[in-house]
């Protein structure tokens, strides 16, 4: 793993555990500062180790920096990081040109530390999007404690941390926290996009926020929305691609990957993971990566691999997604054998796309596939936001949490976290310009909001990875470009067909259909895959790998949960914390996993209760004539 963790106000030994969290795969490297009440430790893969703090000239300053640095941006000039100056280098410079407002122009995925001795300050910055998390917390002796994953607080000998019940009930219901907030009653986050200073007591005493998504669309053609896009990817994918000598490429059958394998200028070696070769969609990944003339490598996902993806991924759980969406650690080794850093296209639908967007849907609901959405429904209220954040922002049922007790219902959670301050909005402590920017970013701003950011953060603990659609120039160009190009033309798919014609006439595993056939055809495809899926669900309900026909490449985890033990003993492991946990129900829980068996889908609903009870965290306990009155009405 990587990362930083700290502590302002003294108890420097208290850093070793706190830093073995961040050394779980065992071969990272790393250091240790201490300089009066501060002590910070930072972690790195190997490859992209450097020795920080960076040197600066300005006296009384130490400077750290962990992310993918690509280049600054300052007064409309661009400069790119040379490959020969390491990341550590580079902002140091920055620092001693700009100070600290340097934060405002770096390009991308970033957290740093700045402590300037003279001045007895601790300032902790994020990227744009909050990319790379830092928790913090107070300790019960006064010290304020911060790292990169949850667990590392935890970590800390003076610090138990406790499930919120009520933030705790949003993770089951909407499968991560979001904004500030964590399932803890001790732990935050960090805003994306700030500053924050603390004194040498672990006191904040600023905080500044230096961007945010304005939405600002330009009337322009298509084919300049495209011109753009092809040119702002073309040189993410080129600047990253100068900071890795044997990259590889995780490669689905669908858009993304294969427009990063068209622009990369020079080989990668192409990776997929599947449970069959005759999948549909491994089948496409490999005809694409045929087609590229490019190495192709198949990890084969056995029936027991969500089993150790969950067993790897524990430290790492931060109650940002459910543990299955971590979908790679389980081939950690194989893949760090393999390459030394990894392209992924993950967040381009996020970004660029309509994921998230609750859109302004034609009426009737069927012209939809005929007249796709141009923009996002007009919200104005916290009430209209939490109405449409089910329908358009969860999967599968997203209510279905039959065993909790005690706390109000999620939309009601949602909703005291939600505020309307006349001009600006803010979601569980995060600040909106706007109903219109947190409708169409606010799952993005912070990008610990998306449902699947597990994924991300077990991917840049276990190698350097790289993500071209995390790019500024990206953000800048999403922020001004009118939404009908972007949901319901995507710019992406056009971009790959010029750069590759060929790679974008195969099919996409999806759909069936060519990258640039009309949205309806594209519609047409996936309704067909799925009517074709469902009749092979019903067939055999308890089918945990899918076939070649299936859409996707993922395992029928609904049959998964009843082939193999994993959710019972997980439930059996830990009945203790739930009987006597203040809002868990033991009964309920284990009726909503027999039901299961016997046929109803819960798979949501114990994914995220298997997830929650590993992480660890100590769950609240009934005061014991709660207990005793809850036994006797089992009884």
């Amino acid at each position: 793993m990587s990362g930083f963790c700290g502590i302002i106000g003294g108890q420097p030994d208290s850093i070793k555990p706190m830093q073995e969290i961040l050394h779980v795969l065992g071969h990272e490297a790393g250091t240790t500062y201490q300089n009066g009440p501060i002590t910070i430790a930072y972690v790195d893969h190997p490859r992209s180790f450097e020795n920080q703090p960076a040197t600066l000239t300005t006296p009384d300053v130490s400077l750290w920096i962990w992310g993918d640095i690509l280049g600054h941006e300052h007064q409309g000039t661009y400069t790119t990081r040379s490959p020969t100056e390491d990341a550590a280098t580079f902002t140091a410079r920055l620092y001693e040109e700009h100070g600290a407002s340097f934060v405002h122009g770096l390009n991308s995925e970033f957290t740093g530390i700045i402590h300037d001795r003279d001045a007895e300050t601790l300032t902790l910055f994020t990227d744009r999007l909050g990319s790379r998390p830092l928790y913090h917390a107070r300790t019960p002796t006064g010290n304020l404690v911060f790292s990169s994953l949850l667990q590392g607080l935890n970590a800390h000998p003076n610090t138990t941390l406790t499930l919120d019940p009520e933030r705790a009930t949003q993770f089951l219901a909407y499968n991560r926290t979001l904004g500030t907030h964590t399932a803890t009653q001790q732990a935050r986050l960090l805003p994306p996009a700030t500053l924050t200073t603390y004194d040498h007591q672990g006191e904040r005493t600023h905080q500044r926020t230096y961007w945010q998504p304005q939405p600002n669309p330009e009337p322009r053609t298509f084919n300049d929305t495209v011109d753009r896009f092809h040119k702002a990817l073309t040189h993410a994918i080129e600047e990253r691609a100068q900071h890795a000598s044997n990259p590889g490429l995780l490669l689905s059958g669908g858009t993304d990957s294969r427009t990063i394998l068209a622009a990369h200028p020079g080989t990668l070696t192409a990776i997929h993971l599947n449970e069959d070769t005759t999948d549909y969609e491994a089948a496409t990944a490999a005809r694409v990566a045929e087609q590229a003339n490019t190495p192709f490598r198949f990890l084969e996902r056995g029936p027991d691999y969500h089993e150790r993806v969950l067993n790897n991924a524990k430290n790492i759980l931060s109650f940002n997604g459910l543990y299955h969406s971590a979908k790679v650690i389980g081939f950690a080794k194989e893949i760090n054998d393999e390459v030394d850093a990894l392209f992924c296209g993950q967040y381009a639908d996020a970004i660029v796309g309509i994921d998230y967007v609750p859109l302004d849907e034609p009426r009737p609901s069927f012209l939809k596939h005929l007249r796709p959405a141009t923009r996002s429904r007009n919200i104005q209220t916290p009430q209209a936001y939490a109405d449409a954040f089910p329908k358009d922002m969860m999967p599968g049922d997203g209510w279905s949490i039959p065993y909790v007790k005690n706390t109000p219902d999620p939309k009601a959670i949602l909703l005291s976290s939600l505020h309307d301050n006349r001009g600006t909005v803010t979601s569980h402590g995060v600040t909106y310009p706007s109903w219109k920017a947190l409708c169409e970013h606010g799952m993005v701003y912070p990008l610990t909001n998306t449902r699947t950011f597990i994924n991300y953060e077990t991917l840049i603990h276990m190698i350097p990875t790289r993500y071209p659609f995390l790019d500024n120039r990206i953000l800048d160009l999403v922020l001004e470009t009118p939404t009908g190009h972007l949901y319901a033309r995507y710019p992406v798919k056009h971009v790959l067909h010029r750069i590759s014609p060929a790679l974008a006439q195969i099919p996409h595993s999806e759909t069936g259909v060519a990258l640039t056939s009309p949205r309806i055809i594209e519609k047409a495809g996936i309704a067909r895959r799925l009517a074709q899926q469902s009749l092979q669900d019903r067939a055999n309900p308890n089918q945990a790998e899918p076939t070649h026909k299936a859409p996707g490449s993922w395992m029928n985890h609904a049959g998964l949960i009843r082939l193999r033990s994993f959710v019972e003993d997980t439930l059996t492991e830990h009945e203790d914390r739930i009987e006597h946990a203040s809002f868990l129900d033991l009964d309920r829980a284990w009726r909503c996993y027999h039901e299961h068996l016997n046929g109803s889908d819960h798979t949501y609903a114990l994914y995220a209760l298997v997830t929650l009870l590993e992480t660890g965290i100590e769950i609240p306990r009934d005061p014991p004539n709660d207990r005793q009155n809850d036994g006797e009405e089992r009884n």
